[in-house]
């Protein structure tokens, strides 16, 4: 819900669910919960999304613990595959 609220009308996210590192707690609580309370509720554990122009990704992950889960897309709102 609150990705695409930084987003400008007419782009979107794709989020790559395998590209995001759980942690392990939020495996535990997935199996009393729903996986779309999960991603709501939790975000699967991402604790951050840094929006960047393609030609900062590098800068960024090499100074960073971060890692891509997804791209902006044509469309609206958040997709998660």
């Amino acid at each position: 819900e609150n990705l695409p609220r930084v987003l400008p009308n007419g782009l979107g996210a794709k989020i790559q669910r395998s590209a995001i590192k759980t942690p392990k707690i939020f495996e535990l609580i997935a199996k009393s919960v729903e996986q779309s309370e999960m991603d709501r509720t939790f975000n699967c554990g991402v604790g951050m999304v840094l929006v960047v122009c393609k030609d900062k990704v590098d800068h960024i992950l090499a100074n960073s613990d971060g890692y891509i889960i997804g791209e902006i897309v044509k469309g609206n709102g958040a997709k998660m595959i």
